[in-house]
């Protein structure tokens, strides 16, 4: 007589090697891209030539293993997310460069549609003009110059440094300056 557990076991061996490899082909088919899986993913169904019940001497099994998937470009997800983020910020100011960007599948379906739950988050500094910074500081003094640079707006500390050796006054050619911005982190969490 034929048992339920009969076609489950035949089902599950099978499934045990078939469904990693089937998942594996569907990745392969993506091609670069981020395959999210239609439904319950890649699953195994059986159909037997005799139901469950049967008193028989033998019976036929087809497993058959199959699933869906939806490709998206994951890089041009997290710069949607990221996209949305700068539009958040204050005029003037940037995003830091190290914005996290994360997102979950939360439903894809065959016809090639995928809804997505996305979160950013990061930092922004303000807009530094370094032509224009430049311009202003040629021919000052070394003093003079880390005084501006502090009054600039978030400022947290300036620095000027000259090589190879010091003089009174910075360079009077704007293009022998070089700024080097550095962003500095909190350590309270955002």
């Amino acid at each position: 007589m034929i048992q339920q557990s009969d076609i489950d076991s035949v089902r599950d061996v099978y499934a045990k090697d078939a469904l990693p490899r089937v998942t594996d082909q569907l990745n392969s088919k993506a091609k670069g891209q981020k395959l999210a899986l239609v439904g319950s993913g890649v699953q195994a169904t059986t159909k037997a030539d005799h139901a469950v019940g049967d008193e028989v001497g033998g019976f036929t099994i087809a497993v058959k293993v199959a699933g869906d998937g939806v490709v998206f470009d994951e890089k041009a997800v997290k710069e949607m997310l990221k996209t949305a983020l700068q539009r958040k910020i204050p005029s003037g100011t940037q995003l830091t460069n190290n914005a996290n960007t994360s997102y979950e599948p939360i439903d894809a379906a065959a016809d090639g549609h995928i809804t997505l739950n996305g979160h950013a988050s990061g930092f922004y500094t303000p807009i530094f003009i370094e032509t224009a910074i430049r311009s202003h500081l040629k021919g000052m003094s070394p003093s003079k110059g880390r005084a501006f640079l502090q009054s600039l707006p978030n400022v947290v500390d300036a620095r000027v440094t000259q090589s190879p050796f010091g003089l009174p006054w910075l360079p009077l050619f704007s293009s022998r300056i070089t700024l080097k911005v550095q962003e500095v982190s909190s350590n309270s969490s955002p």
